[in-house]
């Protein structure tokens, strides 16, 4: 899978890459929204993973860039949001599903082959692809707790 991860912690930046390399998925990591478009364009991912506070161009810029452009209109994005924030991208026609920091690597790379899975069955069937929110996509231990 070819996957886009946008955020600003160059910490989870760097370890997530690994991990998803070490995979076999090819990745590219960038830490702004005009770097974060560029990727788009030029590394053509089946799937967007963004932070919700990236600078130059923000994150919601980045959405409505891509909402706009017919070539990038379809790609599912996750959303990954810090503690206390995202909230009001959470609802942007864009955004396919968001969790929350932290969480564990297995568990979001699983709902990035989800969505990269969903994307490809839209472009076989000869679709529009149409933005929707999925879900919440990784319980955190506050839903745990909630849900309990």
């Amino acid at each position: 899978m070819r996957i886009v991860i946008a955020d600003q912690d160059v910490c989870f930046l760097e370890s997530f890459q690994r991990f998803l390399r070490a995979r076999g998925h090819e990745v590219a990591t960038v830490r702004d929204g005009l770097a974060c478009l560029n990727a788009l364009r030029e590394f053509e991912p089946e799937v967007l993973a963004i932070g919700s506070n990236l600078l130059w161009g923000g994150s919601e810029g980045v959405l409505s860039v891509m909402h706009e452009d017919g070539d990038l209109r379809g790609m599912p994005v996750m959303l990954l949001q810090g503690e206390g924030d995202g909230f009001a991208l959470r609802r942007h026609p864009m955004i396919a599903a968001a969790t929350r920091k932290p969480f564990r690597f297995e568990d979001l790379l699983c709902q990035l082959n989800f969505l990269a899975i969903l994307g490809e069955d839209e472009r076989c069937r000869g679709e529009e692809p149409e933005p929707r929110f999925i879900a919440n996509a990784i319980p955190t231990l506050d839903s745990a707790i909630w849900n309990a």
